[in-house]
C-alpha cells in the first residue's frame, strides 16, 4: 500500500501529469513505503490516485499475468496501480508513454497532459 495522502490536485501548480490507461505495476518489500521506494515509479513525482467525484483516493490492486500452459505454473500477481490513476511525473523523464514493471510489454501505457497553466 502506498502511503499517499487523499488531496486534490492545486490548478496553480505547473507540470507533467499523467493519466494511466493501463494498469501501472509495482513491486515493493514493504506493506507501507514511500513513493521512491517502489520499483517501477522512478519517473513518478506524486500519485494523486482515481477520482472518485469528490477528491482523489489512491488505490492499489492486484493483477495475475495469467497460467503457463507450457510450463504448467501460475504466472506471478504483482500490485498496480489502476487505471485512471493521476500522478505528476518528474520534468527529467522525457517522453515516457508507459511507466512501471513489464512497460515495454504494454503495462503501465499513460495519456500524458503537460499542464503550463
Amino acid at each position: 500500500m502506498l502511503s499517499v495522502s487523499d488531496e486534490k490536485i492545486d490548478p496553480s501548480r505547473k507540470g507533467n501529469y499523467a493519466i494511466a490507461l493501463q494498469p501501472i505495476l509495482i513491486h515493493s518489500d514493504k506493506t507501507t513505503v514511500d513513493i521512491n521506494e517502489v520499483a517501477g515509479l522512478e519517473c513518478v513525482e506524486e500519485v494523486y490516485g482515481v477520482f472518485d467525484g469528490e477528491r482523489f483516493r489512491v488505490r492499489v490492486i492486484d493483477i495475475g499475468l495469467g497460467f503457463s500452459e507450457v510450463c504448467k505454473f501460475r504466472r506471478p500477481i504483482l500490485k498496480a496501480l489502476p487505471q485512471g490513476t493521476v500522478m505528476k511525473l518528474h520534468e527529467d523523464c522525457g517522453d515516457v508513454v508507459a511507466i512501471g514493471l513489464l512497460s515495454a510489454l504494454g503495462y503501465g501505457s499513460i495519456y500524458r497532459v503537460d499542464y503550463r497553466g
